[in-house]
């Protein structure tokens, strides 16, 4: 029978007359039958079918009256209660309980592990209260079996009664040096882990002597308790530099496992120790550590796809914080043509992560292949690593322009949206070096309708206007949807406006009023239209004597932007070092701390000690913090993004993970006037006739405009 014939929804009179039909035929082998019926019951109990809480007295019978030979149908029966257990608590504690009371003296190992699993999972006092008896007695047990199952217990019965388990932890903790079987000492350190990770009490910690007898015990425990083991080695702190790194070389060998996560915890080890010896003394002591940790991170993108993206998140993570660590050739992660999406964006954005000056030609050559695929969101993120690496590598920065100029020649509506974006990061990098780029942009202006493409040409109408033909026309043309334009694209066409009007007042003026009283009066969105309003007083502020024409607002609006970077060191360092402290887990797939992917978790930190090393302070870091202090309005970077960043206005750009990082605001950002302004009418008319002379004109010319 397959599996699926066993969730057909059923009802419990109908199992009811199964199960009696089965034992009424003996030597028919009623308990083939009895297995079917228990499944179905199972089955039906997954489809949340409420009438199976009815079968309880039934199931509980068939507890009492099967014997030792069909363990099996014991274990369909044990799930069943676990399941009703809250439900029908009146048959489970007076009927169930003393039936598994009974199988604790059993002398079967595995009547004893289903008494113990049972007893330790039903959250009801009575038997929270036989599990605790019961638990302290299996620890001694002398099958192994039994005790694995036992500590597995103490941490379900931490989760039901935490004040009660204090003994239950304690000998857990003694089983570290006492234990001889290796399974059962890997069970017991997955325990405690669970235990601590929740607990606001314990705290995982080893002695040396624990590190000792763990690390003499790897050879043989078989892969997960290898991956429990060398995790739990994470629990001792280093006093000297010289124990950090014999740890480290004892956890070597465990890198050219085949298990993934063997090999992922085994890195992770070796990361937290690198906090307690220096870089220097760590290369020196060990100088093919680096090769070593590529060379096994190479080896599991042979696993299949969800494996491989794991891998491939913590290669990220420890090019972020622990580049030195890592040696590895870029051509290895470059995407083969099978490989899912998810795969390939994680791979873009480590072979932007690895480029350099010295292999930038080989990235280049393979980016170019991806831009011209067939997959169109593949060659957008292809394009937009084009950008950000001609931003983070001056020396590559003319051919990846003349790859995006030649791309942006045909006209391609998707290649012309991300062409506006990368050029845009490349004109801010290099102020007047690439014109040629930003023309032959121009030409598909009319095609750009994306929000992002949208507000970067707008920032750079407004930025280069002067030099780029037709730029009041272009801007017009661009301002007719303005209502219902997303809302960066409003902050950069209000923006953009008014700095044409500020470097070529006869031909902008128009455009800004257009802009200005939409901003103020038809939008409804409170940021827009403070900002409409902010910038209507400085235009009509009144002028110190002799000034030059709005010097106040060209002061403000017209500021030199602030430099990007194409560096990567923008991650707080507490969140990164809470990140390399949880390699291999879901953290290091979101990039983001413990506590906003799981409330209850405690944060990792590390201990001190006199062996603790200071985080290097990246100088790019220092000086992009000292310059968000003078510029109050930059937000922060996003740590769970990569790319090029800079320390400007709000974030723009794709879904990409090879998208620019960096706020990328469009002109600049204020905070001005009432948060919920109200529309008041003829004000447009009363300011228009502040508005002072512009060059060439008179103030009717104003009022009439």
């Amino acid at each position: 029978m397959s599996d699926a014939k066993y969730y057909a929804k059923a009802k419990s009179a109908e199992l009811q007359a199964e199960l009696e039909q089965a034992w009424k035929k003996p030597g028919k082998k009623p308990a083939a039958k009895v297995d079917v019926v228990l499944k179905k019951i199972l089955a039906n109990t997954a489809m949340n079918n409420s009438d199976m809480i009815l079968m309880m007295p039934a199931v509980i019978r068939i507890m009492s009256s099967t014997g030792n030979d069909h363990v099996d149908i014991l274990k369909l029966c044990c799930n069943y209660l676990t399941s009703y257990s809250d439900l029908d608590s009146r048959n489970v504690i007076n009927d169930a309980l003393p039936i598994l009371t009974k199988w604790l003296s059993s002398s079967s190992p595995q009547l004893r592990i289903l008494a113990i699993r049972t007893l330790s999972q039903v959250n009801r006092r009575p038997f929270i209260d036989a599990a605790l008896h019961a638990t302290i007695a299996k620890l001694n047990d002398s099958d192994p079996q039994v005790r694995k199952v036992s500590c597995y217990a103490v941490a379900r019965l931490y989760q039901h009664a935490a004040d009660q388990t204090d003994v239950l932890i304690h000998k857990l903790n003694d089983m570290l040096l006492e234990e001889s079987d290796t399974v059962v000492l890997a069970s017991c350190l997955a325990a405690l882990s669970s235990i601590t990770d929740v607990s606001p009490k314990f705290a995982f910690a080893l002695t040396k002597q624990h590190c000792q007898v763990l690390i003499s015990r790897l050879e043989q425990a078989n892969e997960w308790g290898k991956s429990y083991i060398i995790n739990a080695l994470m629990g001792y702190v280093p006093q000297s530099g010289d124990e950090a790194i014999d740890l480290i070389e004892a956890v070597m060998p465990w890198l050219s496992h085949e298990n993934t996560a063997v090999v992922l915890n085994a890195i992770k080890i070796i990361v937290y120790l690198n906090n307690y010896a220096s870089e220097q003394s760590v290369l020196l002591a060990l100088p093919t550590l680096p090769k070593r940790i590529g060379s096994s991170l190479v080896a599991l993108l042979t696993k299949p796809s969800e494996l491989e993206f794991l891998v491939l998140r913590n290669a990220i993570l420890l090019l972020l914080g622990r580049r030195y660590l890592i040696n590895v050739d870029v051509s290895m992660f470059f995407c083969n043509y099978d490989d899912p999406i998810y795969v390939k964006d994680t791979k873009l954005e480590i072979i932007y992560l690895l480029a350099d000056s010295t292999n930038v030609a080989r990235v280049l050559r393979e980016l170019e292949e991806y831009a011209t695929e067939v997959d169109v969101q593949m060659a957008r993120k292809a394009i937009r690593a084009f950008g950000n690496l001609a931003v983070k590598v001056p020396e590559a920065a003319t051919d990846c322009v003349n790859v995006v100029v030649e791309l942006l020649s045909h006209g391609v509506p998707y290649i012309v949206q991300e062409a506006a974006v990368v050029i845009k990061n490349i004109v801010r990098k290099y102020p007047h070096q690439f014109n040629s780029a930003l023309v032959e942009l121009i030409k598909h202006y009319d095609v750009i309708d994306e929000p992002d493409a949208k507000a970067s040409l707008l920032w750079m109408l407004g930025q280069f206007g002067e030099s780029i033909n037709g730029s009041n026309r272009i801007l017009a043309s661009m301002v007719t949807d303005f209502d219902n334009d997303a809302f960066e694209v409003q902050n950069a066409t209000i923006t953009a406006a008014v700095k044409l009007y500020l470097k070529q007042p006869e031909s902008g003026e128009a455009t800004m009023l257009q802009v200005l009283k939409a901003a103020t009066e038809q939008v409804n969105n409170p940021d827009i239209r403070d900002r409409g309003f902010m910038y209507w007083n400085l235009i009509t502020a009144p002028q110190p004597p002799g000034a030059e024409w709005q010097a106040i607002t060209k002061k403000v609006v017209l500021n030199p932007q602030p430099g990007i970077s194409g560096e990567n060191d923008t991650i707080d360092p507490a969140i990164l070092e809470e990140l390399e402290l949880n390699i291999g887990t879901l953290l290091s797939i979101y990039l983001k701390p413990v506590r906003a992917v799981f409330r209850l978790s405690k944060q990792k930190r590390l201990m001190p000690s006199p062996a603790l090393q200071p985080r290097p302070i990246n100088k790019r870091s220092s000086s992009n913090r000292n310059s968000q202090q003078s510029a109050p309005e930059i937000p922060q970077p996003r740590p769970s993004k990569f790319g090029v960043h800079s320390n400007s206005g709000s974030a723009s750009a794709a879904s990409s993970p090879i998208r620019s990082s960096y706020a990328d605001s469009i002109g600049s950002s204020f905070d001005g006037g009432d948060s919920s302004p109200t529309k008041r009418p003829g004000m447009m008319k009363r300011i228009s006739r502040r508005i002072p002379s512009v060059v060439g004109g008179s103030k009717n010319d104003a009022r009439k405009l």
